[in-house]
């Protein structure tokens, strides 16, 4: 009887060996170069848009960096600053200018985070690229009331099982 039989959808299973150096080497060739060898192109548009923010916020304050410069040169060579700035101290000036450079310098650093962060990402991708995740594992957590020494205590069961 048709009914009855149970159709078994097969998983086509990657067997191609990624190797964790190679996706290393890639990722830090270039941005999202890591993913790409490891087929995990759903990945590139989350790597690239947070990289693409990072380095906005880099160009953004460097630009008003180069600009609170300009004003600082401006003070010292006596030349008048342009009409939101004409009667702020120099003080002043040098505390705008100090924020954009705070700022420069952590978009700096949030950028080579965000780009280490995608390397690490394509080498344990490579690493657990080979991990068997089939129905032929089960994994469970729950709670569990325990006896030992005349007393009760709660606590975590895990139970692995393999079919």
């Amino acid at each position: 009887n048709k009914k009855n039989k149970k159709i078994g959808k097969t998983k086509k299973v990657d067997t191609t060996h990624y190797s964790p150096k190679k996706a290393a080497i890639w990722g830090a060739a270039f941005p999202g170069l890591g993913q790409i060898y490891n087929k995990r192109y759903w990945k590139l548009p989350i790597v690239y848009g947070i990289l693409g923010t990072v380095i906005y916020f880099v160009a953004a304050n460097g630009k008003s960096l180069r600009e609170f410069n300009g004003y600082i040169r401006n003070v010292y060579d006596s030349i008048p600053n342009p009409a939101p700035y004409t009667n702020i101290s120099l003080a002043q000036i040098e505390s705008f200018r100090n924020t954009y450079r705070r700022n420069v310098q952590i978009a700096s650093f949030g950028t080579l985070f965000a780009w280490g962060l995608s390397i690490v990402d394509a080498v344990v991708d490579a690493h657990l690229r080979s991990f068997d995740i089939s129905d032929k594992l089960t994994f469970k957590v729950k709670p569990q009331l325990n006896y030992s020494n005349f007393s009760y205590y709660a606590g975590i069961g895990v139970h692995l099982k393999i079919k």
